[in-house]
């Protein structure tokens, strides 16, 4: 069963502008992480490196809320051109949606809770104390859960999307099957076990670029821009 696609309306255009910019603005912006400095890690000072960097990273983490709103709208709008009728579609609006969630709770607790308990630690003449310190080292793994999960579930999400655009025939089963192959790569790098910060979220993030980069030359091809288009409904 087929069913026709049109001229490639206003929304796609946004669609397209919104997740390729976006994606290119989180390897941007996580080449400027905040990090720990090597001497302040050396201090024997528990979590006092962060203190010199909490104002830079709440701020770091508000704009990558703001990049995340906006690939999330990118990504429904996508959705609707695709077709939200169809199961793949569904399935990675479903877990795109789960991930922009999953990640907002991770940077919620990274820039704002850390912050909060590291001025603590500054209005205390005795530092971080024992109850606080815990706090922190739990807001670590906290932050490590959700971030872990975020980005499976976005993964997860942005395979669905790309095998959904398969259907769409012609060249964009070349983006189509680069996009499916970029999103599953971070699944390594997610289930290795290991830590995931900065070194780790460059690639990851690079990574998903490609994924945006991929569906949005997928949405501004020339294909799209004739009507009509014919497309499987399965799938």
């Amino acid at each position: 069963m087929t069913e026709a696609i049109h001229p490639m309306p206003p929304h796609a255009r946004l669609a397209a502008a919104l997740v390729g910019c976006t994606a290119l603005l989180e390897v941007a912006l996580v080449t400027h992480h905040p990090v720990v400095s090597r001497a302040e890690q050396e201090s024997g000072i528990p979590f006092g490196g962060l203190a010199a960097i909490m104002q830079t990273n709440l701020t770091f983490h508000t704009v990558l809320m703001l990049i995340l709103v906006g690939q999330l709208l990118g990504l429904i709008l996508f959705a609707r051109r695709l077709g939200l009728h169809r199961p793949l579609v569904l399935v990675g609006t479903i877990f795109c949606s789960l991930a922009a969630a999953l990640l907002v709770i991770a940077m919620t607790f990274d820039g704002f809770v850390v912050y909060e308990l590291i001025s603590r630690c500054h209005v205390s003449a005795a530092g971080c104390t024992t109850g606080t310190t815990d706090a922190l080292r739990l807001t670590g793994a906290v932050i490590q859960g959700f971030t872990k999960l975020g980005f499976g579930a976005q993964c997860l999400g942005f395979m669905a999307f790309g095998t959904a655009a398969w259907s769409l025939g012609g060249k964009a089963r070349i983006g189509a099957a680069v996009a499916v192959i970029v999103a599953a790569a971070p699944v390594a790098i997610l289930t290795s076990g290991g830590y995931v910060g900065p070194p780790q979220l460059f690639p990851i993030l690079a990574l998903l670029a490609g994924w945006g980069l991929c569906i949005a030359a997928i949405l501004v091809a020339d294909r799209f821009k004739r009507a009509p288009l014919t497309v499987s409904r399965g799938g």
